[in-house]
């Protein structure tokens, strides 16, 4: 129970709202109020431990420390620490905010190292660690709420925009109550009404939760939607009877986990992919489930693992749509236990055509490499099990490969880091003109230069954004980019699910 002293702190008068938007995610919870709008000189702290463990102190809001907080040290990122150079806080920040996120898996991944990446912080960063808060975003945005909570973790609540999205991944993920117990005893953060009821009710004090509820409702301060929410949530029981709470404009965590716990339903729209997180329980209907997993492995949020199990997990319920996917992967796993080439090749086409069509080609090929690259096949490895295998990492169990598909063949020789018997040539061909352009990139010699640092490899990741259907020219000085970044392995990769996801 929280005592007396903490209710009273819970209802003190809460300092005005700022004017300025406090997150480019339109979705975020109105949890924290707004920081003074002049925020103290920065001083530094601190770490407790050697933050192997996540061992970091939970801090002041005066802290100049968390820009520079990673889970990936360089040893394990392959980045070197001064990755960001003279680069300045503030051309961080929007850098890292303005990349879609939507190129190919090889390209998501690479974002994803970036943004997990321990380095030393940009220039001139203030009390409020931006470039921090600007890679949580990212990591929300794609649904990486495990990431986003470990990097929040390594952090501490070392300034109130890191507690906010604190209190969302909490919320998404169902592990709010040691974010409400630090938002309780920290002085430094102070919670909105609605966020002190919910706190109040995780932590055990529904009675304290009520009486806020109640003095905040006489007060005007909690609006009128939000406080019928809440009052459903701490007495479902006495609402029986009443309407249901009517849907908000603006769906945010909060009212999402408000809504969950009262069984209300969804917006027909498809929700924003931090919102999936619970839909991943085992208990959760597996339709729903699937869905989920779909959309969190093609944002290279979650491992495709978990998405296989899933489809393999029982027979489709229906056809069409997850459930036609899921029988696509079954069917697959049928041909590829006999010994039938014919029906085989059948099965690999229609789970490459419907998965493919949901972005999720280069997690089929995972799925099934190696069970494909036990397979013998008389004469020509037909063009899909090729290109599955280049995709799944088993270039080196290709046998041939039709000599006139340029771009197949010009894909395996960067997976394999071989020579091609001739360069290919600039066509008309857009796929391949890209083919030629990727091969060049990544044989050519490279300048003598300094190496590109983290907002060179950030307008390139940027680039990427067009996936399949970036240009020859861009394709080519991406890839040089990235190279002379010392990301050679990524950019073949990237390479490779450039020229073959074409069309998919």
């Amino acid at each position: 129970m929280l005592r007396s002293a903490t209710l009273a702190l819970l209802l003190a008068s809460a300092p005005a709202l700022a004017d300025t938007p406090r997150s480019a995610i339109p979705w975020l919870s109105d949890s924290l109020e707004a920081p003074p709008a002049a925020e103290p000189e920065a001083r530094p702290a601190g770490i407790v431990g050697d933050g192997t463990n996540g061992a970091f102190e939970i801090t002041s809001l005066d802290r100049r420390y968390g820009d520079e907080v990673g889970l990936l040290p360089p040893a394990r990122s392959g980045l070197r620490r001064d990755l960001w150079g003279t680069t300045s806080a503030l051309r961080a920040r929007k850098l890292i905010s303005s990349v879609e996120n939507t190129g190919v898996p090889a390209a998501q991944a690479l974002f994803r190292r970036l943004l997990l990446a321990e380095l030393d912080p940009p220039v001139g960063g203030g009390a409020r660690p931006s470039v921090l808060i600007a890679r949580l975003d990212q990591l929300l945005a794609m649904g990486a709420l495990d990431q986003a909570e470990a990097l929040i973790d390594r952090a501490g609540l070392v300034h109130a925009d890191v507690a906010l999205r604190a209190f969302d991944v909490g919320l998404l993920t169902g592990r709010v109550e040691e974010v409400c117990q630090d938002l309780a005893s920290n002085p430094n953060l102070s919670p909105t009404l609605p966020a002190r009821i919910y706190c109040l009710a995780q932590l055990g004090d529904p009675a304290a939760a009520d009486v806020t509820l109640s003095a905040g409702t006489r007060l005007g301060t909690i609006a009128p939607i939000m406080a019928n929410h809440l009052a459903h949530f701490l007495d479902p029981e006495g609402f029986e009877d009443a309407p249901l709470p009517e849907m908000p404009s603006r769906l945010t965590p909060l009212y999402f986990a408000l809504r969950e716990a009262l069984f209300l339903p969804r917006p027909a729209t498809a929700l924003p992919r931090a919102f999936l997180y619970r839909d991943l329980d085992r208990h959760v209907p597996p339709r729903r489930r699937i869905a989920a997993l779909e959309r969190l492995t093609a944002s290279g949020a979650i491992d495709g693992d978990r998405l296989f199990a899933a489809y393999r997990a029982q027979r489709a319920a229906t056809s069409g749509g997850v459930w036609g996917r899921a029988e696509a992967v079954q069917a697959l796993d049928t041909a590829l236990a006999e010994d039938d080439r014919a029906a085989l090749l059948d099965a690999l086409r229609l789970a490459d055509r419907r998965l493919g069509a949901v972005g999720l080609r280069v997690a089929l090929a995972r799925a099934v490499a190696p069970a494909l690259a036990e397979k013998t096949w008389p004469g020509a490895v037909p063009a899909v099990a090729a290109e599955l295998l280049l995709l799944g990492d088993a270039a080196e169990a290709l046998g041939r490969i039709a000599p006139d598909n340029p771009v197949v063949e010009t894909a395996q020789a960067l997976a394999l880091q071989r020579p091609l018997a001739q360069t290919p040539r600039r066509m008309l061909s857009q796929p391949e003109a890209r083919a030629a352009a990727a091969y060049s990139a990544l044989n050519e010699a490279l300048p003598q230069a300094e190496a590109p640092g983290a907002a060179q490899i950030l307008i390139a990741l940027g680039q990427l954004d067009a996936g399949e259907e970036i240009g020859a020219a861009d394709l080519y000085a991406t890839l040089r980019t990235l190279r002379m970044a010392g990301l050679s392995d990524a950019a073949r990769r990237i390479a490779v699910e450039t020229l073959l996801l074409q069309g998919h």
